[in-house]
């Protein structure tokens, strides 16, 4: 139960709609430790940026295949 709802507030933290404002509040009302919920929030926060790159980077080249996105793409 205490993992499935460090997970719950890791994916509420890691999603763009829920992000520290939801996640941290869900850990705490859950009854885990704040602490702890901090740091798994807090780490969920600081691994959009490179997932969203990875992410980004791959998904772009199977984008590039189609000329609508590659003429919008390079026009920026």
């Amino acid at each position: 139960q205490l993992l499935q709802d460090f997970v719950i507030a890791f994916l509420w933290s890691i999603s763009p709609f829920g992000e520290a404002k939801v996640g941290i509040p869900y850990g705490m009302l859950s009854g885990a430790n704040i602490y702890l919920v901090f740091v798994v929030c807090l780490i969920a926060n600081i691994l959009v940026f490179p997932l969203m790159q990875v992410f980004l980077k791959y998904i772009n080249i199977y984008l590039l295949r189609w000329n609508f996105y590659k003429k919008s793409a390079i026009s920026f």
